[in-house]
Formats: C-alpha cells, structure tokens, sequence
C-alpha cells in the first residue's frame, strides 16, 4: 500500500494503472476509488486502477502517528493530541534533499529533543522518492499528500492512527494545486492505517497563538523551506517573516528561539510580494495587530503584491510552455511511453 500510495496520482497523470504482483488491502484499493473521483474532478486525472494478485485483509495497530514537520501546523496538532500521540514520524528528503546531510544532523537533533520531550516515540524514513522519474511526472503541490500518506502506511505494524496537520487557508482556496486536503485525506486510509486530518477550520495565527506560549516549540519551530543559510530558518524568506508575525501577534516574537533575530517591520518591507492566497494570512493578522507601523508593512505589502503577481503570471505561463515543450521532447525520445 505505501508504495502503490505514493505512485497513485503519477500514475494517473500518466493515464497509467498501477500493477503488483502481491496482495492488497481490499478497503485501501476501495478507497483509491474516492481518492481517483477527486484526482478526476480537480485535474482531470485518468487511470490509476489498482491491478493487484488478490486481497490481504489487515488489522490496526494500537500506536498513533504524526507526520510531523516541525512547522505551525504540526506543533498545532502535536501540542493539542499529544495525549493520543505515540510517534513523531519525519521523512528525509521530502522537504530537505538526502544530499543536504548537515541539515537533516539538526533536524534529526531537534526532532529527537522534541520527540523526547513529549515522550513519543520518534520514526525517521530515508526516501529518494521525489528523485524519482516516474514520481516526478507530477507536480510536489499535487503529490505531496500521497507521499507523506505513504510514509504513514509504513508504520502500519506499529501505528494504526496517523495524523495529518491541515495547511490552513491554502487547502480552502486552492485544493486543486494541493495533494493534502480534507477531502483527500480518509481515501489514503487502509484496514491498517487509519487517517486523520487534523485543524481543518483553525487559522493559522490561532495555532500559532496556541504554541506560541509553549517553550518547545518557540525552541524547536521550523518553517522555513528555502533551506539557505547555516540556521534551519533564514528570518527573512515570506514565510519565516510571517510566522515572526504570527508571534508578534501573540506576544511572543522575542520568545521565538529558533528565529534569528532582526528587526520585523524591515523584514515586511524586504518581502516582495505575496500569492493571493497566501496575503489572507496577514489580513487576518491585521485584525489581531494594533501597533501602527506593523499594520502599514503589512498594507504596503498587500498594494506592491498586485504589481508583484502581475510580473510573476507573465513569468508563469513562459514556465509552463517551456516545461510542456521539455515534456514533449522526453516523450519523443523515449518512443512515447
């Protein structure tokens, strides 16, 4: 099931079906039905059957599981089901390539310091999966979900619950570019494993406000993915100044250790611009901000983000017409399969 998870939706893009020589479990291949339906609806997916030697009927575990990336949502969920949590599981490679070897040391350290503290149990997977060329025939937006469910499946002797933390507004505007939502979510379950999307409805500046008076994860959070620099986060990419917002917001940006620090409203008006959907963030921080200088970065970031997209839409579609063309050219050169 992990790997037939992990291959669904590349499979799909493909047209293709997925084949194996063993057993599945029977309620894991009826649900790939749910999961094929919504592939279809949001991306005009086909294929994706499940041609398979026969059916293995599987029993839950009692452990329960969280995928767990270090972020706000992840904390969010670790700091609120903590009691049901046996686990932490991170995967490396997915967000930090496998060649970045000092990086995944800290991680490992920082996730092994939480994980103990919490008094879970912590799982790492090594996975060149995203390297992967049939993998990669699709988008990471549109296949992170079953990668990380596939992770999840891994664990199944052990673990018959896996939580997944909910990506706030992204997941409500845009599910057709994402691959982790809460319809999706229950389709990636099996008679092993059972998945639960976890913080759907809550904001993320009420989550960070749920940690931020929490030591743990002011110590240990982690959010940024541009993976520069020597820290784990670089204080100044869009979403390392957004979360230091959140905590602004909460009271607790002096408190948030695991951020270098730097001044805020200077790091708002080095941000370029931001996606539309990604802006409703700081609206809904400009409701919970009263410091006047704070609220005009983030208005001054909201007026130059129209111009910002406005550049970037031109640059995206010359992106995608030369991606379509270097598709095409594989294909021919590889007799169109």
């Amino acid at each position: 099931e992990a790997f037939l998870q992990a291959f669904l939706f590349p499979a799909m893009r493909r047209g293709r079906d997925l084949v194996t020589a063993g057993p599945v479990c029977p309620r894991w291949r009826e649900n790939t039905a749910g999961a094929r339906a919504i592939a279809r609806e949001w991306w005009g997916f086909r294929g994706g059957g499940i041609r398979c030697a026969g059916d293995e009927a599987l029993v839950p575990a009692a452990g329960q599981s969280l995928f767990f990336g270090g972020g706000v949502d992840s904390f969010y969920t670790l700091r609120t089901e903590r009691s049901r949590l046996t686990h932490l599981l991170y995967v490396e490679g997915y967000d930090v390539p496998l060649a970045d070897a000092d990086r995944l040391a800290r991680i490992g350290e920082w996730n092994r310091a939480v994980a103990a503290e919490c008094g879970l149990e912590l799982v790492v997977v090594r996975s060149g999966l995203r390297d992967h060329p049939d993998f990669k025939v699709l988008s990471w937006t549109n296949s992170f979900g079953g990668a990380v469910a596939a992770a999840g499946h891994l664990l199944r002797r052990s673990c018959g619950t896996a939580w997944l933390a909910n990506d706030g507004h992204v997941t409500e505007i845009n599910p057709w570019v994402l691959g982790m939502h809460p319809r999706l979510t229950p389709f990636w379950s099996s008679g092993a494993v059972r998945f639960v999307h976890h913080g759907e409805g809550v904001l993320r500046c009420e989550k960070a406000a749920t940690i931020a008076e929490w030591p743990l994860a002011r110590k240990h959070l982690r959010v940024c993915w541009k993976n520069t620099g020597d820290g784990l986060n670089c204080g100044v990419c869009e979403k390392c100044v957004r979360t230091q917002l959140e905590f602004f917001a909460a009271g607790q940006l002096e408190a948030l250790e695991s951020m270098p620090p730097g001044p805020l409203v200077d790091r708002l008006d080095a941000v370029p611009g931001v996606p539309e959907n990604l802006y409703l963030y700081y609206q809904d921080l400009l409701e919970r901000i009263g410091e006047p200088s704070v609220r005009r970065a983030i208005a001054a970031l909201g007026e130059r983000s129209v111009a910002w997209r406005r550049r970037n839409a031109g640059r995206d579609v010359a992106e995608r017409y030369w991606k379509r063309v270097r598709r095409n050219l594989r294909t021919l050169r590889s007799g169109g399969k």
